[in-house]
């Protein structure tokens, strides 16, 4: 699984808010930049990892995985000397010596490390609100900080709860429970409120950080920023036209929620795949020649950016845009990353 990190735009810091300042309606903040990294490389020099009895062989660095790669070398000394005859185990952070350093030899290492991850093939960007709370076995109500206007999702102790199990009432401002939650349950509401479904923020990918110079990898090189969040809805939307041998087709909208139905010059079918991540589907037999392919469904709207290999990052800007009508109050959303 990908090891997503989000920093500031000189990688200093983690990145853990965005802020806009104060954005007169109808206006357009600046724009903020962060890094988006997939298992972000750090570079450790000259440390000791440990010394020489004349007889142990293997040392251990203090971080690992150690990056494998021509251009992250690995550079183990002995008493300040190159070492020789030495093999390195990089997914344990092992340093393995033919023959035993001598005993009192200090033995140092310079390495680059990351977190254990894999490469991405996409990424989507979206905006949702994040509600969290804890059970106490008698409580059903709990008050939202802001008003749902559409539930995305509503897990309870890390298990989906049907739509059965509770109701968004007085608004949307109150979450309210058919059966209380076990104390010490957590409970997590994923939703989107009138800031996140009116679009209100914006991103767009441009510039890339390459410290290995990996192959299939290429900048963005966006220029236009992209609207993000809210839940939309379509009914027999064409999404493609057949030709008989094309079996894949891209919907166009990635972060596909629910799809109630696909047909195929008319007739409903159910051969067939989605990726609701990318929006993406892929049937069990091409579509004929000239047939209609359309869908009844909704999606939340979303970003889709280039892939972000293991070891790079990807440079975005997001901003708020603002219409004449929006709130004028503290106007709050989360960016949601989604990996495949």
């Amino acid at each position: 699984m990908p090891f997503m990190q989000v920093r500031t735009e000189d990688d200093a810091y983690d990145l853990g808010r965005m802020d806009f300042g104060i954005v007169p309606t109808g206006h357009t903040s600046h724009q903020v930049a962060g890094l988006l990294w997939n298992a972000r490389p750090v570079q450790v020099t000259a440390e000791q990892i440990g010394t020489g009895d004349g007889t142990t062989v293997s040392f251990q660095t203090a971080f690992y995985p150690l990056v494998s790669s021509p251009n992250a070398p690995i550079a183990v000394r002995v008493d300040g000397t190159p070492a020789t005859g030495v093999t390195i185990d990089h997914e344990n952070g092992l340093v393995i010596f033919n023959n035993p350093p001598a005993n009192g030899t200090i033995i140092a290492c310079d390495y680059h490390y990351s977190p254990p991850s894999n490469d991405t093939t996409a990424v989507v960007l979206t905006l949702e609100e994040i509600f969290h709370a804890s059970g106490n076995g008698t409580t059903q109500e709990f008050s939202l900080p802001t008003p749902c206007v559409h539930v995305i999702s509503l897990h309870v102790a890390g298990v989906e709860q049907p739509t059965t199990a509770y109701s968004i009432i007085d608004g949307g401002t109150k979450l309210v429970f058919l059966s209380a939650p076990a104390a010490g349950d957590a409970i997590k509401l994923t939703y989107i409120d009138a800031v996140v479904q009116n679009g209100y923020y914006e991103v767009r990918s441009n510039g890339i950080e390459n410290p290995y110079s990996q192959t299939n990898f290429d900048d963005d090189l966006e220029v236009a920023f992209t609207k993000l969040g809210g839940l939309f809805e379509y009914v027999n939307r064409l999404v493609g036209t057949g030709d008989g041998t094309t079996q894949v087709f891209d919907i166009g909208t990635p972060m596909i929620r629910e799809c109630t139905r696909v047909t195929v010059g008319g007739t409903e079918v159910t051969g067939y795949s989605l990726n609701r991540v990318l929006g993406v589907i892929t049937f069990d037999t091409a579509p004929g020649n000239a047939a209609e392919i359309r869908m009844d469904y909704n999606h939340e709207r979303a970003h889709k950016i280039g892939n972000i290999r293991k070891w790079t990052a990807r440079r975005f800007y997001a901003r708020g845009s603002l219409p004449q009508d929006a709130n004028s109050a503290q106007l709050t959303a989360q960016l949601i990353i989604v990996t495949q």
